[in-house]
């Protein structure tokens, strides 16, 4: 869960979105982030990963049907980096 790596993280999800997806219920959602990791230069790097947490993946855990959406105005990055402490 996202909110493993990014504390504090609450996106408001639209009510059109969540009726797109034919979510009934809080029971039914299941929010995902994609995370990227960077790829080492070197061997001694430590590895870059980050999160992205202003267009999660919304699931509707009673059908399956899933969409990427976009949060725009609610202030979450694109690239919250992911430390040792979240």
């Amino acid at each position: 869960a996202p909110w493993d790596l990014a504390p504090g993280y609450e996106p408001d999800l639209p009510d059109d979105e969540l009726a797109r997806l034919g979510i009934i219920g809080p029971s039914e959602v299941e929010v995902l982030v994609v995370a990227t990791i960077a790829p080492r230069t070197r061997p001694d790097q430590p590895v870059s990963v980050w999160l992205n947490l202003a267009a999660p993946i919304v699931l509707n855990t009673r059908t399956c049907a899933a969409r990427q959406v976009i949060l725009d105005r609610q202030g979450w990055p694109l690239r919250h980096p992911v430390t040792a402490e979240g």
